[in-house]
């Protein structure tokens, strides 16, 4: 889902992305799902190149691997994101606080429980 398919227009933190998508029966994924969906989602599209100097954010068309980060350390990443650039499948990890602001087309992976 995006942030704003999640109800925010302005973008979100994650506790309250959290928060709406447990409304929406989506929760946390395993931290080890990502490695699982980069070796299944082969057909990602290409991703937009960001423009630099912009603040840190997702880049563009990747997906966001929403889990909770098996460590409290700043130094851990938080969890994972995939993305395809010049052809080239990555997993790569991110890092981001609970005060980061993520923008409306960013595109987070949720998982449903039966």
């Amino acid at each position: 889902r995006t942030v704003q398919e999640l109800g925010f227009t302005q973008g979100a933190t994650l506790p309250a992305l959290l928060t709406a998508a447990d409304a929406q029966g989506l929760h946390a994924c395993p931290w080890e799902i990502g490695p699982f969906l980069r070796l299944h989602f082969l057909d990602q599209p290409e991703g937009a190149e960001r423009s630099s100097g912009s603040r840190p954010s997702a880049p563009p068309g990747s997906l966001t691997i929403v889990s909770h980060a098996p460590s409290q350390s700043d130094a851990f990443p938080r969890g994972f994101y995939l993305r395809c650039v010049d052809g080239v499948l990555w997993l790569r990890g991110y890092r981001a606080d609970d005060q980061h602001i993520w923008d409306p087309e960013d595109t987070l992976v949720f998982r449903r429980l039966p």
